[in-house]
């Protein structure tokens, strides 16, 4: 159906030659990795606060939600596809709450905007646009959670050339 489509299929983003700047040898390369090195993406200083500024617990939380991305998405995508709104709504929560601790706002942001479209009535009723509506924070989310887990990937590796914590 028009619902499932549109949640499988979301565009990697695109980074232009201008965008992607020098490379070096030992840094991860991914179309968009430019922008993940964008500091509003992580907000590292922020998340390090919630763990004392030890760099070490926050790197290794920030490993394992690597990790679970693909299963946590794919929580929300059978969500949707079962149009399971309760447990949409829950798991867009959980999500919010976890982007909140390591410091991801955009992703936060995106996970709080499908929570809120599962709550609204038209969504719970079933009503006109619901699937559009659905997709289209699902989208957000998938986005969101591709530039995360760049920047993600761009902070560890940046940290690792970088030699002990700084």
């Amino acid at each position: 159906d028009a619902t499932s489509a549109a949640i499988s299929a979301v565009p990697a983003p695109k980074a232009s030659s201008a965008e992607a700047g020098p490379t070096q040898a030992s840094a991860p390369t991914h179309p968009g990795f430019a922008e993940a090195s964008d500091p509003t993406i992580l907000l590292w200083k922020e998340a390090l606060e919630h763990f004392g500024r030890e760099e070490d617990i926050l790197r290794r939380l920030l490993r394992k939600f690597c990790d679970r991305s693909g299963p946590t998405l794919e929580g929300l995508q059978q969500a949707v596809l079962k149009g399971d709104m309760d447990t949409l709504r829950r798991e867009a929560h959980s999500l919010s709450g976890s982007c909140a601790y390591i410091g991801a706002a955009s992703l936060q942001a995106a996970a709080i905007a499908l929570e809120d479209t599962a709550d609204q009535p038209c969504t719970q009723s079933g009503g006109d646009g619901t699937g559009e509506l659905i997709a289209a924070a699902m989208d957000r989310v998938k986005q969101e959670q591709k530039r995360l887990l760049l920047a993600i990937e761009y902070k560890l590796a940046h940290d690792e050339r970088a030699g002990p914590a700084r």
